[in-house]
């Protein structure tokens, strides 16, 4: 998880939105299996879902498409519904969905780091659940 970390931290500090969502798309594969390993399917569908969506926007920042991935993640929250942790997930990529598919770059960064600050701290409540069981 320390390596996503680094390569979220460090992608919002590129100029180029195409690098920028090319870091992020990694950050939100690696986020993906950490959850998975937690046992935190919901996370884990979710961050997934995200590194594809990440992948998409580089070619397409179409609303019906961004639509489509808020949908998926909607979808996917309410089938692997396990716990709060399930809700905080889905926020966290809301808020970065819609931050991939914003026309404006000042738009994309403040979403993305709300969306990033959402997936901090559902990661420490997954750990907090995990140690709970």
């Amino acid at each position: 998880m320390g390596v996503g970390i680094i390569f979220d931290l460090c992608s919002l500090q590129f100029k180029k939105r195409e690098r920028l969502v090319l870091f992020l798309a990694i950050t939100c594969f690696l986020t993906s299996w950490h959850f998975f390993l937690l046992n935190q399917e919901t996370a884990g569908y979710m961050f997934g879902l995200a590194a594809i969506r990440h992948l998409v926007s580089l070619k397409w920042r179409s609303w019906k498409v961004g639509s489509f991935f808020i949908t998926l993640s909607v979808i996917s929250s309410i089938l692997s519904y396990v716990s709060y942790v399930s809700i905080l997930s889905c926020l966290g990529n809301l808020l970065m969905s819609l931050g991939s598919f914003a026309k404006k770059d000042k738009n994309l960064r403040v979403l993305l780091m709300s969306g990033s600050f959402a997936v901090s701290y559902t990661h420490l409540r997954a750990h907090e659940t995990k140690a709970n069981l």
